[in-house]
């Protein structure tokens, strides 16, 4: 196997070097990162590219290094693979001194036998944004494929190794003789629109030619886009000639290429920008990060809301509101940049009053830049009030019990008793953490005095409670035969008893 494998590489490395004969010496070409469909939107295979730049070096190109090409996508801020505006080719050209582009798209990829690779190139000249050259090579391990008598790839090295080859094999030798045509001679300024859009949405190309106005009566210009000829028209008004045409069905960018016919002039074929047609809603959720009760977020000081998008793209508009459960808005905000990494609502309505116990709806719409709409929504719950705590006092044997008696939806994050006598001394306290506690006093000790506690306590959402509660507590040392239990008596006097409810403390 191993010494099969070193023949056919050796086969491969001889048959690349025919093509040598005829190509200039120390012509500069950048090798694209090849965009990688078998991996999904925008792929990247950078073994390929590397195979595709060692194979044009063998045929005597200078290569512009990787690096520097990486660093000028990421400076021109260039997201697409296997395509590059004209703006961007030309740009090339005058910022790495490149004279032609190899860019393309792996558009097969096999890994188990039978092996598969397909591969679309394109060679391009940067100094008129011109497709001198495409080629689209495919190969499968199920084919019969002969090379010398041998048998099929054994792995995807030698299946990678073939396909370049082949498709490296058929680009003419003589492509570089002749001037290049500068673009800019010709064409003067173009304008195409929108850049992004729904399918069947109508795009609108104007193209201006820097040429005199009598030689445009018997120039034509014509437009190539997804296998369509698209003839544009001349407005003498304009000076310019204009087409338009409805967008395909196809999520996909199209490139446009332009034809231009002039008297006594070769004809030109020029790439003048692309368009992105995109009907895909995106797929956005909200994350409400907060305490919960019962799988509902309850409004805790304030809300962070943050969008989610399953696949993240630039957004045109944005629009947050919220609503009550009878849907009427009480709030909004919105924007028509990017989407921000998170909201924060404070439970305020427009008018900057807070607003009200219940349940509320947090809606977010984005549009992308095709004027696609996604929406998502959570509920989410306002609690204002203070914790409810009822004191209640019990006479066990000889011994004053208070029990504090909490049964609220919020946990309490901790509480306070104290205990006074008339005098304001403390001469009992208790806290903790729990919905209930208790303070035991013997019955001696309180006989007789005028007793008032203070309760303080917060919810763990940080609703407080700050109780003064003031009581005659007459208590008789010794009871005589016949008289009924005092906190029975005392029943009416502890509803009549004086509360003071502050909000805060």
């Amino acid at each position: 196997m191993r010494y099969r494998k070193t023949f056919i590489l050796l086969l491969l490395m001889l048959t690349t070097l025919h093509p040598h004969v005829g190509f200039s010496q120390g012509v500069k070409v950048a090798v694209m990162p090849m965009e990688d469909l078998s991996r999904g939107g925008n792929g990247l295979n950078l073994a390929i590219t590397q195979r595709l730049s060692d194979g044009m070096a063998a045929k005597g190109f200078a290569m512009a290094d990787q690096n520097e090409v990486i660093t000028f996508m990421v400076k021109n801020r260039v997201r697409w693979l296997g395509y590059l505006g004209s703006q961007y080719v030309r740009r090339l050209h005058d910022d790495l001194g490149v004279e032609y582009l190899l860019l393309g798209s792996v558009n097969q990829r096999r890994v188990k036998k039978p092996f598969a690779l397909g591969l679309t190139l394109q060679l391009i000249r940067t100094g008129d944004a011109q497709i001198i050259w495409a080629q689209s090579t495919e190969l499968s391990g199920a084919d019969e494929i002969g090379l010398l008598g041998l048998s099929q790839p054994q792995d995807m090295d030698e299946m990678e190794e073939m396909v370049v080859r082949r498709a490296l094999l058929t680009i003419p030798a003589d492509f570089q003789h002749g001037r290049p045509l500068d673009i800019r001679e010709t064409i003067e300024s173009v304008e195409m629109g929108p850049e992004i859009l729904k399918p069947g949405d109508m795009v609108l190309c104007r193209i201006k030619l820097g040429v005199l106005p009598a030689s445009l009566f018997y120039t034509s210009v014509s437009l190539y886009v997804d296998e369509r000829i698209i003839e544009a028209s001349y407005h003498e008004d304009e000076n310019s000639f204009v087409a338009s045409w409805p967008a395909a069905l196809k999520n996909e960018r199209y490139p446009v290429m332009a034809a231009i016919s002039r008297p006594g002039v070769a004809n030109q074929e020029v790439l003048i920008g692309s368009y992105l047609v995109d009907n895909q809603i995106p797929a956005l959720t909200l994350q409400l990060k907060g305490q919960e009760l019962n799988g509902i977020v309850v409004l805790q000081k304030n809300v962070a809301i943050v969008p989610l998008m399953k696949n993240p793209e630039p957004i045109s508009r944005w629009l947050m509101t919220v609503r009550d459960k009878d849907g009427v808005e009480i709030m909004n905000d919105e924007g028509w940049d990017s989407l921000p990494d998170r909201f924060s609502w404070w439970g305020q309505a427009k008018n900057g009053a807070l607003v009200g116990d219940g349940f509320y709806t947090i809606n977010l719409t984005v549009w992308d830049r095709a004027g696609n709409k996604a929406f998502a929504e959570e509920a989410i719950r306002v609690i204002r009030r203070e914790p409810k705590i009822v004191v209640a006092m019990k006479e066990q044997e000889n011994s004053l019990a208070l029990n504090l008696e909490y049964d609220g939806e919020i946990p309490l994050a901790y509480w306070r008793l104290e205990i006074q006598n008339q005098n304001g001394d403390i001469i009992s306290e208790s806290s903790g953490t729990e919905s209930t506690g208790s303070l035991m006093m013997p019955l001696a000790a309180v006989a007789g005095q005028n007793m008032s506690y203070r309760l303080y306590a917060q919810d763990m959402l940080g609703n407080r409670l700050r109780r003064n509660v003031a009581a005659l507590v007459p208590v008789e040392e010794k009871k005589t035969e016949g008289e009924s239990d005092f906190f029975a008596d005392k029943e009416v006097n502890k509803m009549a008893l004086r509360e003071i409810w502050v909000e805060d403390f």
